[in-house]
């Protein structure tokens, strides 16, 4: 059964577990401590019978709420685990009267092959918007532009039945 909750300090081996083994360049244990114990970020992770297998990681302005990290086991892609926290995340604007959401990939993440972002974030409801964001990454110490995507927060996602 999947369940998705708020994470936080308890989740931080977990999590930085599946950001090392989703990722090529994962956040250090040193950032997750921060995330974690920062109360201007929130973590909600989707659980598989009490094992946790994917997390979205975001922060709330009253302008936006940004989604920062967005992760899923690789074993567990393609269940609706992403889409039911991206609808958690976007309840959560809506709530909050944030206008939009967003997420920045990095750009490398969004040409055809099997790292594609894109195209499941426009069947969400994301918008790719530019110019790049100049050396927003550091994949393998290599600077790496985003590209931001934006979705207003009436966006509803559509969670699997």
């Amino acid at each position: 059964m999947l369940n998705v909750n708020n994470g936080g300090r308890a989740n931080a081996n977990e999590l930085l577990d599946i950001d090392i083994k989703s990722f090529d360049d994962p956040w250090s244990a040193e950032h997750w401590s921060e995330i974690v114990d920062s109360p201007h970020h929130s973590i909600v992770v989707a659980r598989l019978y009490g094992t946790p297998i994917a997390f979205v990681v975001f922060q709330a302005t009253p302008a936006t709420v940004t989604i920062l990290k967005l992760c899923v086991k690789q074993q567990h892609r393609r269940n609706g685990a992403s889409l039911r926290l991206l609808a958690t995340v976007f309840a959560y604007a809506r709530t909050a009267n944030a206008p939009e959401v967003c997420i920045v990939v990095p750009e490398s993440t969004i040409y055809p092959g099997p790292r594609n972002v894109s195209k499941y974030l426009q069947h969400v409801g994301f918008v790719a918007t530019t110019p790049f964001i100049k050396g927003h990454f550091h994949v393998y110490g290599e600077p790496e532009d985003g590209v931001m995507f934006i979705a207003p927060s009436t966006t509803i996602v559509r969670e699997p039945t």
